[in-house]
């Protein structure tokens, strides 16, 4: 088989112009929960596998003050939405951060979320320190 990167990279491309007009369009319905709903239903199941679209999800789901929306999900169902996003982006620090404020702030669940914030910080300190050691190195050539 003959892959040409170029197409490849074209592909990706167009693919995620296709998911961030989508994203735009999503965002500009969050404020009226009923339009939000209705494109998020309209989405090809494509577009629901990107973190990004469960991650606007989620946050609609706090939002969400109509009883059919307030029964598609409890609050450990987004609690597990956020979790899974900081599991599987553990580099993408606004996910550690949600995660962290919605145990802290909905949850009301102290000792969980310093356990996570423990967590987080240690990750940082280790990028932290393989930055230091590039700097270093660098700045001894």
């Amino acid at each position: 088989m003959n892959m040409n990167i170029k197409n490849v990279l074209k592909a990706y491309s167009l693919s995620e112009e296709n998911l961030n007009k989508n994203l735009i369009c999503l965002k500009s319905f969050f404020a009226d929960e009923e339009k939000l709903w209705f494109e998020f239903q309209k989405l090809d199941n494509t577009f629901l596998l990107d973190n990004r679209v469960i991650a606007l999800l989620a946050d609609s789901l706090q939002m969400a003050d109509q009883n059919d929306h307030l029964k598609l999900a409890t609050l450990q169902d987004i609690k597990c939405i956020y979790q899974l996003l900081a599991e599987s982006y553990p580099d993408n620090i606004q996910y550690q951060e949600n995660l962290i404020a919605f145990v802290y702030n909905v949850l009301d669940d102290e000792i969980e979320a310093l356990l996570l914030i423990d967590k987080v910080e240690q990750r940082i300190e280790s990028t932290r320190k393989y930055f230091s050691e590039i700097k270093k190195e660098i700045n001894n050539k």
